[in-house]
């Protein structure tokens, strides 16, 4: 028998055993499934025709396409370098529009439940300020009577919240590393994550009085430094004068061009007083943290 006349014959048996499949082929399946079968049966039908040589032979397994070993490990290392180099950018663009939210939050937070607060327990230089800035049960007591029952979903933390004594412990340490307390004052805890500690001073009974509060945006969160992610803020009445809560702390509240905000956020490590007050300049620019900030 000639090659061309092996070639018919052994096309004749490849068109009947694909007719076969398509008939069992289920045809549920729809389209896709029938022209699998047409696919991979006209590959492999021979295609030698009536010539000199042998007939063309149907390969067993058909040669995908696909990437090698070092390929990949080079595809990954780069994408390591790009997402090495621009994620901090990323994690800090992110944090230029986090924490001014907190910040306002906290802010409009404190001074609504002291505006409540002084509706009902009447004017605040008539409050009952605690009489020692590192006396745990005095500035608990405070706490307690005129700003808790305004904060909603606000804990103290400690045992009787059902909170782990080393995760209170690890955050007071947290804070008075930075604020100098020791430790001594309660700390307290929003549903959102941040937390906060308060102490008194400058006090003198109807005539003036501060109260300062130390804000965490993160927490335990890091890197728990001054006007990275804690921020100062202080309660100030003087003469009789409304109460208002101010970004920043005394040191601020006197400033009035924002060259002397900047200033003062520069000068933080200067002195205890000027630590965390560039949330003061970061309400002066209208809750935004600017591309010359100091601390990033």
């Amino acid at each position: 028998m000639r090659h061309c006349e092996r070639s018919e014959a052994i096309q004749e048996i490849f068109y009947g055993f694909y007719g076969l499949l398509r008939r069992v082929a289920p045809r549920n399946d729809g389209i896709r499934s029938r022209n699998k079968v047409r696919d991979h049966m006209s590959w492999c039908i021979p295609t030698a025709t009536c010539h000199r040589g042998k007939p063309k032979v149907c390969p067993r397994s058909e040669k995908k396409a696909a990437f090698t070993l070092a390929e990949v490990l080079i595809t990954l290392g780069v994408i390591g370098i790009v997402a090495a180099m621009t994620l901090p950018m990323l994690i800090e663009d992110y944090k230029k529009v986090e924490i001014p939210i907190r910040l306002k939050k906290f802010y409009s937070t404190m001074q609504q439940a002291i505006n409540l607060s002084i509706a009902d327990n009447g004017p605040i230089e008539h409050w009952e300020f605690p009489t020692e800035q590192t006396n745990y049960e005095q500035t608990n007591k405070f706490f307690n009577t005129y700003l808790k029952p305004y904060l909603a979903g606000i804990k103290e933390c400690g045992l009787e919240n059902g909170m782990a004594e080393r995760f209170c412990n690890k955050i007071r340490n947290n804070m008075s590393e930075n604020t100098g307390t020791h430790g001594y004052l309660p700390v307290y805890i929003f549903a959102d994550g941040s937390c906060f500690e308060m102490t008194t001073g400058g006090v003198a009974v109807g005539i003036s009085g501060n109260l300062h509060f130390t804000f965490d945006y993160n927490c335990l969160g890091k890197p728990n430094k001054f006007d990275q992610d804690l921020f100062v803020f202080f309660l100030h009445f003087k003469n009789n004068k409304s109460a208002k809560l101010y970004a920043g702390n005394y040191v601020t509240s006197e400033l009035t061009t924002r060259e002397e905000y900047l200033e003062a956020c520069k000068n933080h490590y200067q002195s205890t007083h000027y630590k965390g007050t560039c949330s003061a300049l970061i309400q002066y620019d209208g809750w935004e943290i600017r591309d010359d900030y100091p601390w990033w």
